[in-house]
């Protein structure tokens, strides 16, 4: 699509019938569809490099997670302290979702470093963050309001799952949300009850 030197293709997923991606490079992430059989045929659809829509966080290095849900297409961004999740409008227009449009926040906790993870459950959105002993699970609620599934920051499990530091995965099983955690040494794969 014209943009060189990307450093890795970081998410992916099929929306109406076309394949997108989101790329991971320092500074420069961007969403691509794919158009066509031929070779290098790309649209840019997220707007300016290291921007998703045009929005106010600039120098965002990696869209993190792609998924479809209701019709729309959601990417989830990583920059330190300035995590996104957006719902894609067509074009090259993006709606921020993030509680009261602030870069990093979802609900209480701020500052938050990525969105790596996304699944649709039940007939809701979830989002899995990336924060330093503070990862959480959220659920969509409409606008940009969030519903935390896990009550405090980084703890699933009280008596073992304490401090972890990402939702690297998240999928559905056997009509169950199995997420797998992100802790050095200490990781862990967790069903939500």
């Amino acid at each position: 699509g014209g943009t060189a030197g990307v450093a890795s293709i970081s998410a992916s997923v099929v929306y109406n019938g076309s394949l997108y991606v989101g790329t991971s490079n320092a500074n420069s992430a961007e969403i691509y569809r794919y158009d066509g059989d031929a070779l290098g045929t790309w649209t840019k659809v997220s707007g300016t490099t290291g921007t998703v829509g045009g929005n106010a966080t600039t120098a965002i290095d990696m869209i993190s997670s792609l998924i479809v849900y209701n019709g729309y297409l959601y990417a989830g961004t990583t920059e330190a302290d300035k995590a996104e999740v957006y719902r894609y409008n067509g074009g090259s227009s993006w709606t921020q979702l993030n509680a009261g449009g602030v870069a990093g926040t979802l609900l209480s906790t701020t500052l938050i470093d990525g969105v790596p993870s996304m699944a649709v459950f039940g007939g809701r959105l979830f989002v899995g963050t990336r924060e330093v002993t503070k990862a959480q699970i959220y659920m969509y609620n409409g606008g940009s309001t969030w519903i935390a599934v896990n009550g405090t920051a980084g703890t699933f499990v009280a008596t073992n799952s304490i401090g972890m530091d990402a939702i690297t995965q998240m999928v559905v099983v056997n009509n169950q949300l199995v997420v797998g955690t992100l802790k050095g040494g200490d990781s862990d794969v967790l069903r939500w009850n």
